[in-house]
């Protein structure tokens, strides 16, 4: 089975030619074919005779089970994907039909999250990829609260603040202050329960 790669893909560019992309998105849980083959559909790729010599990762992932929603000028499909994000398969999009677009993903089983920004000709105009928890604090500041809650679910791993920071190496000041002093806490009430 699977881990879940869970994928934000907006696409950018004329009415006319987001409408035609959706048009083909939008036939992927009829598509009876592998993931392969509806990808080459959408980007309007005459089938390969001998698909097996193709890996099922070619577009990026194996399967994508998304939504779409649909605006002026963009085009918003959420989901999630087989392992990895369909990262080919939206570059070549941006080639196919002239658009440009940007996928944010993140896999916690996986330990990975990040972004890529593509042109209208495919080329990667930014790319961040990292690891989950980083990519959780580097795209939600807030997130430091659930970060908090990990490190209280896992205090019987951290010997020492120094243990934590190593951890947690990617915090600003304020919040490595902030995940110290919270470290301390809860160490000192575990010390406490234990004494009791």
């Amino acid at each position: 089975m699977a881990n879940h790669c869970f994928n934000w893909v907006n696409i950018y560019g004329e009415d006319r030619t987001l409408n035609r992309i959706v048009s083909k998105l939008e036939t992927y849980h009829d598509h009876k074919g592998s993931f392969l083959s509806w990808g080459d559909m959408v980007l309007n790729k005459e089938p390969e005779e001998d698909e097996e010599e193709r890996s099922y990762y070619y577009y990026g992932t194996r399967w994508w089970d998304f939504e779409i929603q649909r605006e002026r000028g963009e085009i918003n499909v959420s989901g999630d994907s087989a392992w990895s994000p369909p990262i080919e398969l939206i570059k070549q999009i941006c080639v196919e039909y002239g658009v440009t677009a940007t996928i944010e993903y993140e896999e916690p089983g996986c330990d990975f999250g990040g972004r890529t920004e593509f042109n209208e000709l495919g080329e990667v105009v930014e790319e961040i990829d990292m690891p989950y928890s980083e990519w959780r604090y580097y795209s939600d500041p807030d997130h430091i609260v659930n970060i908090v809650s990990d490190m209280e679910d896992y205090i019987e791993f951290y010997n020492s603040e120094d243990e934590v920071l190593k951890d947690y190496h990617f915090l600003n000041k304020q919040d490595t202050e902030y995940i110290i002093e919270e470290y301390n806490k809860i160490k000192n009430k575990c010390n406490e329960k234990s004494e009791v």
